[in-house]
């Protein structure tokens, strides 16, 4: 085998690599977008945007959004089939809120999200059903709690922030008492010291 065959199959090997890795992150990519279709995985990816710069937060913008389109259309299926409830519509992430605020900071401490479902129900309730998660420690474990939140026009439009919903949540007594065991031991006095001190 000469030299320049040498280089040629070389070239083919790394052509091949090449290859299979683009098809390896077109894979996880796509897994990524699933996964972000769901409401963990919705509220996940978009905190990593609303925490990142750049070029990955521009990726994490495209992922997000087509997590959404994916979540839709599976809304849309369940809906024709008469399997959505009225606790059922369109997932979106809840935005943090003011970085100056320091319930926020706590948020992303603890890693605190919220997701929202504001489907045709939404119209006729006032009410849309909020869904909280916090990531334990070992970024594996979750808890998660869901709340009953008013919207804000007669469109049935919700607009708040995650922010927003948890002070509002904390500030009703028995609603604050659900919240102290999602928070657990650890997060609840920081963030409730932070909610209401916002608050004053």
């Amino acid at each position: 085998m000469t030299a320049t065959d040498l280089i040629a199959d070389k070239r083919r090997a790394l052509a091949s690599v090449r290859k299979r890795l683009a098809a390896a992150r077109n894979r996880l990519r796509q897994a990524h977008i699933e996964y972000t279709s769901t409401p963990d995985g919705a509220c996940e990816t978009y905190r990593r945007f609303e925490l990142a710069e750049g070029e990955e937060r521009a990726a994490l913008r495209q992922i997000y959004l087509a997590g959404l389109s994916m979540a839709d259309h599976e809304y849309q299926r369940r809906a024709e089939l008469g399997h959505a409830n009225d606790a059922d519509g369109p997932l979106e992430a809840l935005p943090l809120g003011s970085p100056q605020d320091p319930l926020v900071r706590q948020l992303v401490e603890h890693r605190v999200m919220g997701w929202v479902r504001s489907g045709p129900a939404a119209l006729v309730s006032g009410k849309v059903t909020v869904g909280l998660i916090r990531v334990l420690a070992d970024g594996t474990s979750r808890r998660r709690i869901r709340l009953s939140c008013a919207v804000q026009d007669e469109l049935g439009v919700f607009t708040e922030t995650l922010a927003a919903v948890v002070r509002q949540a904390l500030a009703d007594p028995p609603m604050r008492e659900r919240l102290d065991e999602f928070f657990g031991a650890t997060a609840s006095p920081a963030i409730t010291a932070a909610a209401d001190q916002a608050a004053e």
